[in-house]
């Protein structure tokens, strides 16, 4: 009987501490409920957060600061590269302000970088590669030891020229063109082959110097403007031997047709 009276005490007792504990737990909730948060539309100093400092890396110094006067170019800037400010020890400038200013330094400029530059070809090291090129060199050939004797057995004169472009392509339109030159008198014609010769080039020969000149530009490849410039001069080479029974009639009929190669 005792037992059954405790357990019925102890019941009781775990209701009345359950309700008080959710009484007081309502209570402090509906208390924070109450209690509205200030906002703030302007921080104070207080209220900022420690910034954290950034620490830049050690940076060696310019290269150039160590160099000496008397140093070996060749071995600071063996090849070909990129620009370096920091390799070359002098005062460059590239570019264009819109204020009328000095250009821009060589640090940290792309017009600098971009572009192709020759730094390592300076003389002394053209001259230490032609030494080194000279065991492979084969002797100037006898006979040929003044310039009219090179003119005589080799009268034939090629120009081309070539860039270097600044683009998406690194061709240049230009680079395609072929120039031959030769004296009319090294071709050995007589008097008919030669007034006809002249008659066929028209103003590319020169009265005064008695130079032919014949420039090819039509085909796209410097190759190919070669080819076509030396077929125009064998061409006309044979052209103006041929001797027909009217001389008239071979002027307007031969030269009609090589002229058109010309134009």
């Amino acid at each position: 009987m005792w037992n059954i009276i405790n357990l019925s005490c102890r019941c009781n007792n775990t209701k009345s501490h359950i309700k008080l504990w959710t009484s007081t737990i309502f209570h402090r909730s509906f208390s924070e409920e109450l209690e509205f948060r200030v906002l703030n539309l302007k921080t104070t100093r207080t209220q900022q957060s420690a910034r954290k400092r950034l620490q830049k890396p050690d940076v060696l110094p310019p290269r150039t600061n160590k160099m000496p006067i008397d140093q070996d170019w060749g071995n600071v800037w063996p090849g070909p590269r990129s620009f370096h400010p920091a390799t070359v020890p002098l005062p460059i400038r590239q570019g264009f302000t819109q204020k009328k200013a000095a250009p821009p330094s060589k640090y940290a400029n792309a017009e600098l970088m971009k572009i192709p530059n020759f730094l390592h070809l300076t003389p002394p090291v053209i001259k230490r590669q032609c030494e080194s090129l000279k065991r492979f060199c084969t002797p100037w050939p006898q006979g040929l030891e003044t310039d009219d004797k090179c003119e005589k057995y080799f009268p034939l004169h090629t120009a081309s020229s070539s860039y270097c472009y600044s683009s998406p392509s690194i061709r240049d339109p230009l680079a395609r063109i072929v120039t031959l030159q030769l004296k009319l008198s090294s071709l050995q014609l007589n008097e008919h082959a030669k007034d006809k010769f002249r008659r066929i080039v028209g103003d590319r020969y020169n009265e005064e110097n008695d130079v032919v000149t014949i420039v090819a530009d039509r085909c796209p490849l410097r190759q190919q403007n070669y080819d076509y410039a030396m077929y125009l001069l064998t061409a006309v080479y044979h052209e103006s031997w041929v001797r027909k029974g009217n001389l008239s009639i071979s002027i307007g009929s031969s030269f009609h047709n090589l002229k058109k190669g010309f134009t």
